[in-house]
């Protein structure tokens, strides 16, 4: 089968997929199946990512499209979780927080190389940031409840410190001002004055300190996260992470 076979059979299951109003589980929302379906094509669209990462402007337009299809789902992924999470729907199981981070990596990755190409401009920063802030919050309230899970936020923290530097760097080379001053105004609309009520009633729920301001992220046990991509056997994971952080491990 061809890739839009593929999807059009994905597209179908999604449509036909019988949610419920009134739900009892995660697996009864419309939220489980829009996760499966986009986490079923970025997988099968990955080969798309790295081919824009070799070829960059030189990419087809349809690998073009692909690749925004691929950055949409990673970012449909993860706010999809965050309602779930407002639901009080979110499950603290290896397979979520193994889908979430699957989901989140790959997403600053496209940021990452987006930062020269510029494929990704119409869909505007605040949509990065908003998912950016969703993985972050969802993974450190894992952490907090599930000790192993720490070593997913801390590489998801310190991968989007490298990833947002690089956006502010590059806002800096074009405007002489980095890119959260210059949409800070922006930023400023209904629909994102929603979604930080929504993450600070989040946080509020369980208790949590608020993250606030930048840090300095390291990782404490790298030789952990090699550990997991080598047992997972998931060298897609591992090639971006090394690339993002190429001398930027501590």
């Amino acid at each position: 089968m061809t890739r839009r076979q593929i999807l059009y059979k994905l597209n179908e299951w999604l449509q036909n997929f019988p949610a419920k109003e009134k739900v009892n589980c995660p697996f009864e929302t419309d939220n489980w199946p829009t996760i499966s379906y986009h986490n079923s094509v970025t997988v099968l669209l990955r080969p798309v990512v790295l081919e824009v990462s070799k070829l960059g402007v030189d990419s087809s337009p349809d690998c073009v499209r692909w690749f925004n299809l691929f950055f949409e789902s990673a970012s449909t992924i993860c706010l999809s979780y965050k309602k779930m999470y407002l639901k009080r729907m979110f499950r603290y199981t290896w397979l979520t927080v193994h889908c979430y981070f699957v989901a989140g990596i790959p997403f600053l990755y496209c940021v990452w190389l987006d930062r020269n190409f510029h494929i990704l401009r119409p869909h505007g920063k605040n949509l990065i940031y908003e998912t950016i802030s969703s993985c972050s919050s969802i993974l450190y309230v894992a952490a907090e409840r599930w000790h192993c899970g720490s070593i997913f936020r801390d590489t998801f923290e310190h991968m989007s410190e490298i990833v947002k530097q690089s956006m502010d760097n590059d806002a800096e080379d074009m405007t002489g001002e980095t890119s959260m001053e210059k949409d800070k105004e922006s930023s400023v609309t209904p629909e994102t004055e929603k979604s930080v009520d929504m993450q600070a009633e989040a946080i509020k729920f369980y208790s949590l300190p608020e993250i606030s301001g930048k840090q300095s992220m390291t990782i404490d046990n790298l030789d952990e996260l090699w550990e997991f991509f080598d047992i997972t056997g998931d060298k897609f994971l591992r090639s971006i992470c090394s690339e993002i952080g190429d001398g930027g491990f501590s």
